[in-house]
């Protein structure tokens, strides 16, 4: 049995679907209605920074000790064995180590956390941005003071010896002076008024701030083991049927207690066309 015919390349060009063309797809996509907050500043406004960056003691031995050398020491001996291997590495003061936080995953931790850092600086060059844009609402929800800084990756890569694109500092007398710049340089950088957490409402602070105190006025029963007496009158009575036993049925419905209601001010979602990419790489099929 012969193979089927198969139309050439040729002989496809002639065909009436290649003659139309292809159709161009056009999709439309959800876009974040609120605008991005990514407070980059420029290399003359970072070098006081990267100065004082530049100043942090090395955090991490770079002297590499083969496995051969290291697997015969017992472990309790491998500290002090490092330290003989390389004489130049001074352990920084434990002040600075432990208010130094590195990474993105460790100072999202921190800003989840109670204790937030006084500081946020992160690398320029980060790729993509997606990557911290979740600290940076983090630092404006808490309001961290927080700044992108052009070569901070390679500034501490030199220094402490750990390349890091995102950085965080405590609120410790070691940096108050650096926290203190970071600070007034913050102030050239507003965050936007659309923003997701511009200007957290004040009054929601206030408003739970009331309800803890609401709840705190609640009065606590301490008995919860009721004894029937009588077997014709009922121990437990619920608040609801004593307010319906006071309360007048004629005017029941007041309207003069009801707090006014609070106008949310919605923002509508935005919607994008997107074209077809035609630079986008196409899948490569094997050769069978």
């Amino acid at each position: 049995m012969g193979k089927p015919p198969v139309i050439q390349k040729r002989d496809q060009k002639k065909t009436l679907s290649a003659q139309k063309g292809k159709k161009e797809v056009i999709k439309n996509l959800l876009v974040n209605p609120y605008d991005e907050y990514f407070p980059e500043m420029n290399q003359s406004e970072a070098a006081g920074l990267l100065e004082f960056l530049e100043q942090l003691p090395s955090l991490k031995c770079t002297t590499k000790i083969p496995w051969a050398d290291i697997k015969a020491i017992p472990k309790e001996s491998r500290k002090s064995f490092r330290a003989e291997q390389s004489p130049d590495f001074q352990p920084p003061e434990s002040e600075i180590k432990s208010n130094l936080i590195f990474g993105v995953n460790k100072v999202t931790r921190l800003l989840e956390s109670e204790k937030c850092p006084a500081s946020v600086l992160i690398t320029a060059d980060v790729n993509p941005r997606y990557m911290v844009k979740h600290v940076i609402d983090l630092c404006v929800l808490k309001k961290v003071n927080v700044l992108v800084v052009p070569k901070l990756k390679e500034t501490l890569a030199s220094s402490t010896g750990i390349p890091t694109i995102v950085l965080g500092l405590n609120n410790v007398r070691k940096f108050d002076a650096f926290n203190e710049k970071v600070k007034t340089l913050c102030a050239n950088y507003p965050v936007p008024e659309r923003h997701a957490h511009f200007a957290e409402d004040e009054a929601f602070c206030a408003e739970s701030e009331q309800s803890v105190v609401e709840d705190e006025e609640i009065a606590v029963t301490k008995n919860f083991h009721l004894i029937r007496t009588d077997p014709n009158v009922r121990v437990f009575v619920p608040e609801t049927s004593k307010a319906k036993s006071q309360t007048n049925p004629i005017d029941f419905l007041s309207f003069d207690d009801r707090k006014p209601a609070v106008k949310t001010n919605y923002i509508g979602l935005k919607v994008k066309s997107v074209r077809k990419n035609a630079n986008r790489p196409k899948k490569f099929k094997p050769l069978v």
